[in-house]
């Protein structure tokens, strides 16, 4: 006769280890974008993310302002996948707001005119609004970074680990 197996009413550790998937969920959604991030933002910079590669010099602000626009929505898409583990909501709230400030701005940073002779449309950067939001952008990021160790997204947390001590150690050697 079949007899079902009792059903727990407290799960252990190892019940939990099967189901874990926080690891390729970190390097789908946290990771991922990380390193978006800092490819957009170089070629928000300057047009393109390799010194070898060639863009011709008219696509290169048409270049930069996508880039600053995914730099941005990749920013938002992080700071969003990193919600389920943060317990600070308020402060993860407080930068979505920023960039949406920032998103506010990125229509000023340049401006689009018809080239009178080829009757093509020339894109031109405000280097100074343009700038500004690379560098809030980057401040915002670099602050998710740590709320996103605090919550031992990027570093475990465990017994006996110093960080800070590693990377002391890191930077004495170079």
């Amino acid at each position: 006769m079949y007899k079902p197996s009792p059903i727990k009413t407290e799960l252990s550790e190892d019940d939990f280890d099967i189901y874990n998937m926080s690891s390729p969920y970190i390097f789908l959604k946290i990771f991922k974008f990380m390193t978006l991030f800092d490819s957009y933002e170089v070629i928000a910079k300057y047009g393109y993310e390799s010194i070898d590669d060639i863009v011709p010099k008219n696509q290169i602000p048409i270049r930069r302002k996508e880039a600053l626009d995914r730099y941005l929505t990749t920013l938002r898409i992080t700071i969003s996948n990193a919600k389920f583990i943060i317990k600070d909501k308020d402060t993860l709230d407080k930068l979505g707001v920023k960039i949406d400030l920032l998103y506010k701005q990125l229509d000023n940073a340049t401006t689009t005119k018809r080239d009178g002779i080829t009757k093509c449309e020339m894109i031109y950067i405000n280097e100074e609004i343009f700038t500004k939001i690379i560098k809030y952008s980057r401040e915002i990021y670099e602050s998710l970074c740590i709320y996103m160790n605090q919550a031992g997204l990027i570093f475990k947390k465990r017994e006996g680990f110093d960080v800070e001590n590693i990377k002391d150690q890191f930077i004495n050697l170079a």
